[in-house]
C-alpha cells in the first residue's frame, strides 16, 4: 500500500526541499520506491 508524506509550512526558508530530498534519498536507499512531487507554485525541487 502507498503512503504519502506531505512536508509543508507556510514560511520560506525553513529547508523544506531538503527535507523532502533527504528523506527520498533515505527511503530510496532502503528499497523503497519514491516520487517528488513539488508544489506547483514552487519551482525549487
Amino acid at each position: 500500500m502507498a503512503k504519502i508524506i506531505a512536508i509543508m509550512n507556510e514560511k520560506g526558508g525553513v529547508g523544506k526541499s531538503a527535507t523532502a530530498m533527504i528523506l527520498a534519498y533515505l527511503l530510496a536507499k532502503r528499497g523503497k520506491k519514491t516520487c517528488l512531487h513539488p508544489d506547483p507554485a514552487r519551482e525549487g525541487l
